[in-house]
């Protein structure tokens, strides 16, 4: 974050002596390492970017599915009318609240589909009686 700072405030710097038509004070030499600086680190913003943009689309995307799924076995009548506005608020929200809503919705899938977190052979070891339980 320092160095997010530092390159901020080398812009506000550099634009307030562009806009002071103060071109005698131009030190280029600090211009010319700055900008040495930042094409290192552009590279590495627009590969952090692109990753970012990923993750949020696979957010999206698992959670829309979540909720769809979830609007599907609700009994509610409106349930489909708000899984549809909340789907188009989900392209707004930023990375904290999509990890917080994804916590909160695989929860709520979680509770519509219990059996699709057990194991099958547990749950048919928990309702198979002995032999000799069974009447005769």
């Amino acid at each position: 974050m320092e160095t997010s700072n530092k390159q901020t405030e080398h812009i506000t710097t550099m634009l307030r002596v562009l806009s002071d038509n103060n071109l005698e004070m131009v030190d280029f030499d600090s211009h010319r390492q700055w900008l040495r600086e930042l094409s290192v680190l552009l590279p590495e913003l627009y590969r952090m970017e692109e990753e970012a943009s990923i993750l949020r689309k696979g957010y999206i995307e698992r959670i829309a599915g979540m909720v769809k799924a979830i609007a599907v076995v609700s009994r509610r009548q409106d349930s489909m009318k708000e899984t549809l506005a909340y789907l188009e608020t989900l392209s707004t929200r930023s990375a904290k609240e999509l990890v917080e809503q994804y916590r909160l919705v695989s929860g709520r899938f979680r509770d519509a589909f219990p059996a699709s977190f057990h194991p099958i052979g547990a749950i048919a070891r928990s309702k198979t009686k002995k032999s000799e339980q069974y009447k005769h």
